[in-house]
């Protein structure tokens, strides 16, 4: 049985009319809302036909495009439980996920099931790629392939050839029942990987609330390469545009200017290249923008200077700031957050249906239908999720963040936990000790991630990081250093836990 559910019925509204303009363009393949709804729903049926159940694990290993959205409809629409985990992330990690979910199925890339079949291919992929990624053999998985056609040996079911079977009559049954769809990996151990577990009615009011943010110009088109934000397109009856996050910043300016995109979303690290050639060049960003959403990571007053004055006056600038366990907690304007002279970050006003307080430890608490379901291996969860970061309100009620609580490195779009990669790097032989620390770089606008080793061997920075690049000891792509540093890692207090502070300061210190 196929179901219904709140983020499916924005597609179906979209669908009736009987003119049908495109919604989803991913370079030549164009979908209207009709065409996507109704392959999407045949593949649910198709999916089914194969056995695939309600609350069945499935891993979606899937390039963001049209296959990967009619991948998520469709196994929304059966009520299976998805994972979606980063193919770039580090063998031990990705099999530690995989043991904690134990899948029965999985959509892959058929490029990356060539890589488990050629060992040779794989280990020149893996020395060459500037970001590989991986997708490991698991026994008893039943794979769904998608992409091109490969010379494959392993037994697999191809995605095209399900959605070219003959089409029959489908029907969606209501059913209301909050059921918890997305899973999505976040911080965490080697031992116990932290799964956030989503439903789908939090997902849908995040993806509503988002919509709002973008809702007012007819002509608005987005381009994204985020298959989250086509959701929020689709939500909010805009044409999303999805774009190859590779191609290089001259590129990416035609893409925009040629489709006439007026609403980007990112991180700051993902416009600081458009920035760059702007100033350099002497020009501004396409005239057709009329909205940037920035968010994922921390944006700073120097960068949205920076940023503002490359975009015509006429330009919204929306900062937001939320977590994978509640994704929009509050927003803010880019100008007004340049204006603000006090202390804190500014990240603005909590949204609607948001509570939040702060905890006796300076700890910002959060709390709304938003808010995820559990951790994966946790069978619940308090009803205010601490984000591990200090705050305090203002006496307008904004949010300002006064910094970590937590250990963690923010990197573009990602959460580097050290203690997550720092036993695997000890694996290394010669490694006595390691330790990783953020230093922020204002040429950059971003943190760098520094690497502190300790040895007493004469060991390289390139041995060290061809160790953790590829092979056994291989970390998530986005958790590598951009420099090693060797060093006596310094110890404090009783626990005689690492000193982070006093390895960044000896880093900055050398620096000069």
């Amino acid at each position: 049985m196929l179901y219904n559910s709140p983020i499916l019925e924005p597609l179906i509204k979209l669908a009736q009319p009987e003119t049908q303009q495109a919604i989803l363009c991913n370079g030549q393949e164009t979908l209207t809302p009709r065409q996507l709804l109704t392959e999407s729903m045949h593949l649910g049926q198709q999916l089914l036909k194969l056995g695939l159940q309600k609350d069945d694990i499935v891993i979606i290993a899937v390039a963001p495009g049209a296959d990967f959205l009619k991948v998520m409809y469709a196994t929304m629409m059966i009520r299976c439980q998805a994972a979606i985990i980063d193919p770039e992330m580090g063998r031990e990690l990705y099999a530690a996920k995989l043991s904690q979910l134990k899948p029965q199925w999985a959509f892959v890339d058929t490029r990356l099931l060539l890589l488990q079949e050629h060992p040779l291919l794989r280990y020149a992929y893996f020395k060459l790629a500037d970001k590989p990624v991986y997708f490991p053999r698991v026994k008893n998985l039943k794979i769904i392939g998608s992409g091109p056609r490969l010379p494959l040996l392993q037994k697999f079911t191809s995605l095209q050839k399900l959605l070219k079977a003959p089409p029959q009559t489908v029907n969606l049954l209501e059913d209301k029942s909050n059921h918890n769809y997305l899973i999505t990996y976040t911080s965490g151990t080697l031992q116990e990987p932290k799964g956030v577990l989503h439903s789908l009615t939090s997902l849908s009011r995040s993806i509503n609330l988002l919509s709002e943010l973008v809702q007012g110009n007819p002509n608005d088109r987005l381009a994204t390469y985020l298959p989250h934000f086509v959701l929020l397109g689709i939500t909010a009856k805009i044409p999303v545009f999805i774009y190859n996050p590779k191609l290089n910043v001259r590129q990416k300016l035609d893409f925009f200017e040629k489709n006439k995109i007026s609403i980007l979303f990112g991180p700051p690290s993902d416009f600081l290249p458009l920035v760059q050639y702007c100033e350099k060049q002497g020009c501004q960003l396409p005239a057709s923008l009329n909205h940037i959403m920035l968010g994922s990571a921390p944006v700073h007053k120097s960068f949205l200077k920076r940023l503002a004055a490359v975009c015509t006056d006429q330009v919204r600038l929306t900062i937001t700031y939320g977590m994978t366990e509640h994704l929009l907690v509050s927003t803010v304007d880019g100008r007004e957050k340049i204006n603000y002279t006090g202390t804190g970050d500014l990240v603005g006003k909590p949204v609607a249906g948001v509570e939040v307080k702060i905890a006796e430890d300076g700890e910002l608490l959060v709390s709304s239908e938003q808010l995820f379901s559990r951790y994966y291996h946790l069978p619940n969860r308090p009803e205010f999720h601490a984000t591990g970061d200090l705050a305090r309100l203002d006496a307008d009620g904004n949010i300002l963040l006064m910094g970590r609580k937590k250990e963690m490195i923010i990197r573009s779009n990602t959460n580097i936990y050290p203690a997550l990669y720092e036993d695997t790097i000890k694996k290394i032989p010669g490694v006595e000790e390691a330790a990783m620390v953020g230093i922020y770089s204002p040429e950059k606008e971003d943190e760098e991630v520094y690497l502190a080793v300790e040895t007493s061997q004469n060991l390289t920075a390139k041995y060290i990081l061809d160790k953790i690049s590829y092979g056994e000891l291989q970390i998530e792509r986005k958790a590598l250093p951009d420099e090693v540093v060797f060093m006596q890692v310094p110890r404090k207090g009783r626990q005689h836990k690492i000193d982070r502070a006093q390895i960044a300061a000896t880093i900055k210190a050398r620096k000069k």
